[in-house]
């Protein structure tokens, strides 16, 4: 069984976040998540937090330091540059994405406007985030070697 999947919101507005909250709470119950309300705090959180998220959701637009700004923080640092991050911002406009992707962020969310597009948002990311977890626990075999679940195969065909 896989450890549940740890997220960071930052969202500098604080009716997002308890939204976020509800919605992790009533659709990915096993998820636990903290909230920060700004780059600064989110910064402070993860220089002394024991345990790193799984995955970031990171507001593009925040109060002082933005979103882009701490997302080229985030790879800039040795402690953090190999977390997930996505983006999820009000604003669909085409170079928004395209200068986060180029910053390092894994996605780009729209925030939909209601409270079921919000959800299935939520639930979709989720279930997509334990999905690339467990690929990245699989066992790759080394040169020469098999996966067993090729040896496998290769017996059925036989």
């Amino acid at each position: 069984m896989s450890l549940p999947l740890r997220l960071l919101f930052i969202d500098d507005q604080e009716a997002d976040l308890i939204l976020l909250e509800d919605l992790l709470i009533e659709s990915v119950p096993e998820a636990s998540f903290v909230g920060c309300t700004s780059g600064s705090e989110a910064l402070q959180y993860l220089s002394v937090t024991a345990t790193l998220p799984d995955l970031i959701i990171l507001d593009w637009h925040l109060l002082g330091l933005s979103g882009l700004e701490l997302l080229t923080l985030l790879r800039q640092s040795a402690r953090t540059q190999d977390i997930p991050v996505v983006i999820r911002s009000g604003s669909a406009h085409p170079q928004h994405q395209a200068d986060a992707l180029a910053a390092g962020a894994m996605g780009y969310l729209v925030k939909p406007l209601g409270y079921l597009e919000q959800r299935a948002q939520l639930v979709n990311l989720c279930a997509q985030w334990n999905h690339l977890r467990r690929l990245r626990t699989v066992t790759v075999p080394g040169p020469g070697e098999v996966a067993p679940d090729q040896a496998d195969r290769r017996r059925e065909r036989c």
